[in-house]
């Protein structure tokens, strides 16, 4: 059993290392869809593909989509309401479509500024998402407008941004920037976003890839800039920037060790769901129409299962008392949540944390922009360990 385990967990990491590979060379659909023994190399031939390392990331079945079907999903606008793939209605599908910078005709959009597009597009999406989250009534409508006020000054000045001396001069934009991320602009001054931007996301020893600096790296790898501060073409002409196609390893070994970790650690699966879908939860009642994240708040609370018998607004009443929607689009309340279900799913099953050092790992996660690839990785070791 401990040789099957720790194959799955090379195999895995094989798997993310072929898509960081052949995905910087993909200009178009066609090549996306292109099979790993197409290449000059034989080591590949047995990893998963490019669009099943895809799908599974964002939690699609192969069995649920055809490849002509994902072309028009890849090929279609994410942000425009009437698109294709909007009609869809399934928010897995626009998420994939927003990680790629394919155009209508399959080709790439490709990115000649400062952010791309897509980039653009994605950081106007959650800065909406993270200013709105659990406001209702009035206090939703201004802020609603607030959003769409500061979108679109972001959107018509970020693309006259040449430079990091440009974007740090503007406050506007940066203060957008980190709320998208979930960051808060007052608790970050100009020197560490200078210092973040100075810093190599490729160097292990960079600031970036520091616990202090961790939530910054991926802002760093959405923009087109050099460690020099200046535009750089080294990251342009590819499907993906460097944020999503980090992005897209760690929801792919995300979704991986829910899987695994499911057979002989639910609480870790559990945790791992709760922490992936946290940013998405917009009011209580998504919470209600999801039975795992469900599950996670009634454990982490010790609330009795007699509540589901209540009517629906008396239970969102009753779950607003113990959850604030706007503090899970901050990854460090997040993980105290986390931490507190860990100590309340080990009293309800009769376990303890040591039974379950998977769990242990997640909830000590320090990184505030969430559990990173390495922990995932850590995990994944540890059933190929035990």
């Amino acid at each position: 059993m401990n040789n099957y385990q720790s194959s799955q967990s090379t195999l895995t990491t094989d798997a993310v290392n072929n898509y960081k590979n052949r995905i910087a060379s993909v200009k178009t659909i066609k090549d996306f869809f292109a099979s790993n023994t197409s290449d000059s190399s034989a080591a590949n031939d047995s990893a998963p593909e490019l669009y099943q390392m895809a799908l599974r990331a964002y939690g699609i079945g192969e069995n649920e989509v055809t490849k002509s079907r994902l072309t028009k999903i890849l090929e279609s606008d994410p942000y425009d309401p009437k698109s294709y793939v909007n009609s869809l209605k399934d928010s897995r599908f626009t998420a994939l479509a927003k990680a790629f910078n394919f155009d209508s005709k399959g080709n790439l959009k490709a990115p000649v500024q400062s952010l791309s597009q897509t980039q653009i597009n994605s950081y106007i999406s959650e800065y909406s998402s993270r200013t709105t989250a659990g406001l209702s009534g009035a206090e939703l409508t201004k802020a609603t407008s607030d959003a769409k006020t500061a979108g679109t000054y972001f959107a018509t000045n970020i693309v006259k941004v040449t430079s990091v001396t440009d974007l740090l001069a503007d406050s506007k934009l940066t203060n957008f920037i980190l709320t998208a991320n979930s960051i808060d602009p007052k608790t970050v001054d100009t020197a560490t976003l200078k210092k973040a931007f100075a810093s190599d996301p490729s160097d292990s020893k960079s600031f970036i890839n520091t616990t202090d600096g961790a939530k910054f790296k991926s802002i760093v790898e959405a923009f087109n800039f050099g460690t020099d501060g200046n535009l750089t073409d080294s990251k342009l002409g590819t499907a993906q920037n460097q944020g999503a196609l980090a992005a897209t390893n760690d929801l792919f070994l995300h979704q991986t060790l829910e899987d695994q970790q499911g057979e002989t650690n639910p609480g870790v699966r559990l945790a791992l769901y709760f922490q992936r879908k946290a940013s998405d939860i917009n009011s209580i009642y998504d919470i209600m129409g999801d039975s795992a994240l469900y599950e996670v708040i009634t454990t982490t609370y010790n609330l009795p299962s007699s509540i589901s018998n209540m009517d629906v607004d008396t239970q969102a009443s009753m779950l607003s008392k113990f959850v604030n929607v706007s503090d899970l689009q901050d990854p460090d309340k997040v993980n105290q949540l986390l931490q507190r279900f860990s100590a309340m799913y080990d009293m309800e099953n009769n376990t303890t944390s040591s039974t379950s050092p998977a769990l242990s790992i997640l909830t000590g996660s320090s990184s505030s922009s969430g559990i990173s690839a390495d922990t995932l990785l850590s995990i994944a070791q540890l059933s190929s360990s035990r």
